[in-house]
């Protein structure tokens, strides 16, 4: 399992948004190397720019996993918008990025991207639409016309829209083939994305990763650096019992394993009633020769 953080988990503390940059909290993003994953959450083009002329291309060397989260801008078919995309590439060379991460919202004419389509775009379900079926519908739309995109998977957006996750089966069932990123936090209206350790009744947002073999990223806020680990823990131990108990897999298998567990307990049982039977008869043969 490939679980992280985004870069951006401190901003409710940051003094500065470029602090998410510095070495000082990519190590403790690091978790002692327990995090595989990292993904920069990168807000506007001075971001990429620091990155691109800042920060030591080994900083994020021992992740297995590197994502960006693009900019929330207006992409548009004109010389900027080409010159953010000309940046991301460049950050693509320096980093092994496997992902960049994008709200369809903000795409305003998606032919943008065909000069950059090898690049590995991801969609992300937004949450300013509340009616789910048309968030599908249009990324389906987005998909058949530009296939070069992938999905990343916001189950905390999907949560703020239905709480339940009622339609969660719905995605999997038409971009299961595309998914490629979750992303996971508590819901909390002031800070938008929350702590989920702090939140156990929206553990149902960890129950809607029904792929391990995807990268997870967590984008709970927080605000101590304590909170970093406590997270991980949490949602690491919650994924691995859901995984356990809802895994058609490793239910059989627990299944089996019971069985024989119980089999054996019979004929433990089985086996010392008889012992005890030879025991006895043995006493009483003793008994009766003497």
């Amino acid at each position: 399992m490939i679980l992280g953080f985004s870069n951006g988990d401190f901003y409710p503390i940051n003094d500065s948004s470029f602090d998410r940059f510095s070495v000082e909290q990519t190590e403790i993003f690091k978790l002692d190397g327990r995090a595989r994953a990292i993904e920069l959450h990168v807000s506007n083009k001075k971001h990429l720019k620091h990155l691109l002329e800042n920060v030591d291309k080994d900083q994020y060397s021992s992740f297995d996993y590197i994502s960006l989260h693009a900019p929330t801008k207006n992409y548009q078919n004109n010389k900027k918008g080409h010159e953010v995309l000309t940046l991301i590439e460049k950050i693509c060379q320096k980093w092994p990025i496997k992902n960049i991460v994008l709200h369809p919202d903000e795409v305003k004419d998606w032919e943008l991207f065909l000069d950059y389509k090898d690049l590995p775009w991801s969609l992300e379900n937004i949450h300013n639409v509340k009616d789910v079926d048309v968030v599908i519908q249009e990324l389906k739309a987005i998909f058949q016309k530009y296939p070069f995109f992938k999905f990343t998977f916001d189950l905390q957006h999907l949560y703020i829209v239905e709480p339940d996750l009622q339609s969660v089966r719905k995605f999997y069932q038409e971009f299961s083939d595309r998914l490629v990123e979750y992303h996971i936090s508590s819901y909390e209206p002031e800070l938008i994305h929350g702590a989920l350790f702090k939140n156990s009744k929206q553990n149902v947002i960890i129950k809607g990763v029904h792929n391990i073999n995807v990268p997870i990223i967590i984008e709970s806020a927080f605000v101590n650096v304590n909170e970093v680990e406590k997270e991980f823990r949490y949602i690491n131990q919650k994924l691995k019992s859901y995984m356990n108990s809802t895994n058609p897999i490793r239910k059989k298998r627990n299944r089996v394993l019971a069985d024989y567990q119980k089999r054996l307990t019979n004929l433990k049982s089985k086996q010392i009633a008889m012992a005890q039977k030879i025991l006895q008869a043995k006493k009483s043969n003793f008994n009766f020769n003497n």
